[in-house]
């Protein structure tokens, strides 16, 4: 299990996110904040002015970064799975909570 603690430290992978482009657009109602993992863009999280947030992933089955934090890929060991998928969760929200951190300054 330290094998994946390791694999799956939320707060390293954080760490090297950076979110090098945000903006607003459609006639200023929405706001995007893109996020990177060591350059590769990842995902972004979008907020609209009705205060709602919707996260996307880029590339989920074809970037080698969400390939690894797919639980799926663990169905033959479900504490694996659940546990992956706990991580995953966790992950994204730290991001958003981020994200959300630029948005409010930039409102």
């Amino acid at each position: 299990m330290d094998k994946l603690n390791n694999t799956y430290d939320v707060d390293k992978v954080c760490e090297r996110c950076t979110f090098p482009k945000f903006f607003w657009h459609t006639n200023h109602t929405i706001f995007d904040v893109n996020i990177n993992y060591m350059n590769e863009f990842i995902g972004m999280v979008s907020f609209s002015n009705k205060n709602k947030v919707q996260w996307w992933e880029q590339g989920t089955f074809t970037n080698d970064f969400w390939k690894l934090w797919d639980p799926v890929k663990f169905m033959e060991n479900t504490n694996i799975m659940l546990f992956v998928t706990k991580k995953r969760k966790e992950l994204i929200d730290k991001l958003i909570e981020k994200a959300t951190k630029i948005y409010i300054e930039n409102k």
